[in-house]
């Protein structure tokens, strides 16, 4: 009877049912001989209940892991938020810095500028220099004519010396 049962086990055609509706393949039916006497049945594979208990610890263990990730992540991102903030407090300084410069530039080139944005503070001391070095330009021009005029007038009166001296000699030798 066992080799009977044995022979349609081996070809899965003896197949146990649970009464949750999993069945299992048996895989060899034996007899146990002694006190303990019985009739055993393997059973072969792994049950839908097993199967989503290694699922469940499986899936366990990944949310441990992103948990673990998780606090890395969030310790990585505490870790930037503090670069940023000390970044913004240099960047801060180095504007107040910007802007110090430029009101002591105003001030020694007694300039006033009417925005209080550095770009455009720049942006207009750099109008009003142009305009100065240009005015500075045009004024250089009409001194240098000015002057080439003077040359003209001082070798005219040099001229009028030499010819005064000369007539002054001639009037003392005679």
């Amino acid at each position: 009877m066992f080799e009977k049962l044995n022979r349609l086990a081996k070809n899965q055609k003896l197949i146990v049912e649970c009464s949750n509706g999993e069945e299992f393949p048996v895989e060899k039916i034996y007899h146990v001989s002694g006190q303990a006497s019985a009739v055993k049945i393997l059973i072969g594979g792994e049950g839908i209940t097993n199967k989503l208990l290694v699922k469940i610890d499986e899936l366990k263990e990944e949310l441990e892991n992103y948990q673990e990730e998780l606090k890395s992540a969030e310790r990585a991102l505490d870790s930037t938020e503090e670069d940023l903030r000390d970044a913004k407090e240099k960047h801060e300084e180095y504007l107040q810095k910007i802007d110090s410069a430029l009101e002591s530039a105003e001030f020694k080139l007694g300039i006033k500028t009417s925005s209080r944005h550095s770009f455009d503070r720049i942006d207009e001391i750099a109008e009003i220099l142009d305009e100065k070095i240009r005015e500075l330009e045009n004024e250089k021009d009409l001194l240098g004519e000015e002057i080439s005029g003077l040359k003209v007038d001082n070798r005219a009166l040099a001229w009028q010396i030499e010819q005064l001296s000369n007539d002054s000699k001639d009037y003392d030798s005679n």
